[in-house]
């Protein structure tokens, strides 16, 4: 059964700005709140960045500027610099490595449907490797 959910109409949720948002418990004192629109959930006494801000903050040092600067530009302060820079950066050095990971793992299974060169000669080909390998990977692209 359970409560019936109480919607706050003064207070929306920063990540999709919708007023759908549902009182979701007080931890350390301060409200916290969970939007049934985009499923997060924020405090309300926090200041949030917008969007825009923090795309504004990545091309910025993306161009070369200092972090420093960036903070005098745009009036914010430099710890929320350096955690919109660190974020991404983290967020890339992750894909990174997983495409990483993808390459080897794809790399690994074509060797391994590769014939050996004992199957090689029992199929009747000759067993110059090399011309074996040119042969089947004519087509093959490097990434």
């Amino acid at each position: 059964m359970g409560r019936k959910p109480v919607f706050m109409q003064d207070v929306s949720c920063p990540s999709c700005g919708s007023h759908h948002v549902l009182k979701c418990g007080r931890p350390l004192g301060r409200r916290k709140y969970s939007c049934r629109d985009c499923g997060k959930y924020f405090l309300g006494d926090a200041s949030y960045y917008s969007r825009k801000l923090r795309e504004e903050t990545l091309r910025m040092y993306a161009n070369g500027m200092s972090m420093r600067a960036i903070s005098r530009v745009l009036n914010v302060p430099l710890g929320t610099v350096f955690t919109a820079v660190w974020i991404v950066v983290q967020r890339s050095v992750t894909t990174i490595f997983q495409a990483e990971r993808y390459v080897k793992r794809e790399t690994i299974r074509i060797l391994r449907a590769l014939p050996t060169p004992a199957q090689v000669t029992l199929l009747g080909y000759s067993p110059d490797i090399e011309n074996f390998m040119l042969e089947n990977f004519k087509n093959f692209k490097l990434i």
